[in-house]
């Protein structure tokens, strides 16, 4: 009998391991934090090599998003001449609460400005 029990513990405490050890949580990625000059310069190379065609993913791409992080088109607008792209940013396909970002660009694709 005391075997047994000895063999549950040793189980029940592998699986809680092994449950504990998938359990991660996602670091936070500030949005409205990010170098302005280095998003501006990354987005222009994506935009130059003609890779990403989706103004969402070479955003994502200039932010440094990675694969688990994506933005969300929340309101896109025109005006003057400037395009205005809202985001939510998302982990795994959730929303990260209070992270949305706003990109705005010139006519040409140019990253203007990230404001807050």
């Amino acid at each position: 009998m005391n075997r047994n029990r000895l063999f549950c513990a040793l189980a029940s405490a592998t699986a809680l391991l092994m449950v504990a050890g998938g359990a991660t949580a996602a670091s936070r990625t500030d949005l409205q934090r990010e170098n302005l000059a280095a998003v501006k310069q990354a987005n222009a190379c994506i935009a130059a090599s003609r890779s990403t065609v989706m103004a969402h993913r070479r955003h994502e791409q200039a932010l440094g998003l990675d694969r688990e992080f994506r933005l969300l088109l929340l309101d896109r607008k025109t005006d003057l001449g400037m395009r205005n792209h809202r985001y939510q940013q998302t982990f795994r396909g959730l929303p990260v609460f209070g992270e949305q970002v706003v990109v705005n660009e010139d006519g040409s694709g140019n990253v203007r400005n990230l404001p807050l």
